[in-house]
């Protein structure tokens, strides 16, 4: 089960693997170059995981410059993950040696994502500018929830509850075994705990 409280948040920052990307302002497409090492056996394996929300941070003192479109590069990272919905950008934007510039192409993923967009320009304390992006990752428990059951269920018998109650907004994956429950529609809060119950199907033995 997701943990989307406050004290549980731990963002995701993308980071280049070459030494000669470091000062890089391509950094959606730095991003995706970084996902495309999770495949099995690759340097990245289990950085992505079911279930998990994956927050990039775009952090950056001058206009983001990747070459593509900022739709590409989401999409790209989107098909990286087990549910598109588990992505989402922010970007802190800043000072160069020009004056104070926009993020272009990180302002407008974050934007794509539901992701917060933050200048340091505007004076605000860092702290302040984490405590934010860290309350997008927070925010995200009042939308859609995946939780990957640990046994083959027969559905008839799945019962998710909450607070004591029924739930009815939830969907079930037989083939991802992916349990998807719309917390804006049940009304629930930041890390509140979901109770999951079911019979466990059994394989036919001769």
């Amino acid at each position: 089960m997701r943990d989307y409280s406050p004290e549980a948040i731990a963002p995701l920052l993308a980071y280049g693997l070459l030494p000669q990307t470091q000062g890089t302002r391509a950094l959606l497409s730095l991003a995706v170059a970084t996902l495309e090492r999770t495949d099995a056996g690759d340097c990245l394996e289990g950085f992505v995981r079911d279930g998990a929300q994956l927050h990039v941070v775009l952090l950056t003192r001058g206009a983001e410059s990747s070459p593509d479109s900022t739709a590409s590069y989401v999409s790209a990272l989107q098909a990286r993950l087990p549910d598109e919905v588990d992505l989402v950008i922010s970007a802190i934007t800043g000072q160069d040696a020009g004056g104070c510039v926009g993020g272009g192409k990180a302002v407008e993923a974050a934007t794509l994502t539901g992701g917060e967009a933050l200048d340091v320009c505007a004076g605000t304390p860092w702290e302040t500018l984490w405590a934010q992006v860290a309350g997008v990752s927070a925010a995200a428990g009042s939308g859609v929830m995946t939780h990957i059951l640990e046994q083959e269920p027969v559905e008839a018998t799945l019962s998710v509850r909450a607070e004591g109650r029924a739930l009815s907004a939830w969907t079930y994956d037989p083939s991802t075994r992916a349990l998807r429950v719309n917390g804006e529609t049940e009304g629930l809060t930041v890390g509140e705990p979901i109770e999951v119950s079911y019979l466990e199907a059994l394989a036919c033995q001769e």
